[in-house]
């Protein structure tokens, strides 16, 4: 496995986690912990692998966090769709131009 980083940003008293790349660890649940809006991987639509998160993996990151808001990224079409034909609460599927507004 190779390492990977998250970040967690201040802006104006809010705070932004990012994932980039990475399977579900417990460095990603402290991302969301501290943070009020999380971007986190969710490349493959069921459960995740070595590499990267799933909609499962992201279904129970928000189920642990329901009052974190959670945007997912680098989505493959078939992801994407698996996710807007399953919505949950706080998971934001972003379109093209989307803007976070803290």
């Amino acid at each position: 496995m190779k390492p990977c980083f998250g970040y967690i940003i201040n802006i104006n008293g809010k705070t932004v986690g990012f994932s980039g790349d990475s399977s579900y660890c417990n460095a990603i649940d402290k991302i969301v912990e501290v943070s009020d809006v999380s971007i986190l991987d969710m490349s493959l639509k069921e459960d995740g692998d070595k590499s990267h998160m799933g909609f499962l993996d992201i279904k129970e990151i928000c189920k642990k966090y329901p009052n974190k808001k959670i945007i997912a990224t680098h989505m493959r079409n078939s992801t994407r769709e698996v996710a807007l034909d399953n919505p949950i609460k706080n998971l934001i599927i972003p379109t093209e131009n989307f803007e976070i507004k803290l």
